[in-house]
């Protein structure tokens, strides 16, 4: 019966041992899992592109910050909404620019 007891323990043993071990990964794996979910939510500027090319059906920009990869067919879907968009933004830039002109045009003839 002794000799029982001490196999016994002796596997208690070596499952705690591989249960720490089990535990232990599975914490590098959250870890890693956690920092793979901030890099894809994480938003990125990018300023100015590098290099944009297409390849293989999809659009790539290389910028300051890394490579956008985008679908092409996605892309070229989404245009009309982006080129709407792009307008307008620049549009408003535009508009800022000549205002700060005129202004500046007005405090010097005063």
């Amino acid at each position: 019966m002794g000799k029982l007891k001490r196999e016994l323990a002796e596997d208690l043993k070596h499952l705690s041992e591989v249960y720490d071990q089990l535990a232990q990964h599975f914490d590098e794996i959250n870890t890693e899992r956690l920092a793979l979910i901030e890099a894809a939510t994480k938003k990125t500027y990018i300023n100015n592109t590098q290099s944009m090319y297409c390849s293989d059906g999809e659009f790539i920009a290389e910028h300051s910050n890394g490579t956008l990869i985008w679908d092409a067919q996605s892309l070229f879907e989404d245009l009309p909404f982006i080129v709407t968009q792009v307008t307008n933004e620049a549009a408003k830039t535009a508009e800022m620019h000549l205002e700060m002109l005129n202004d500046s045009l007005e405090e010097l003839s005063i």
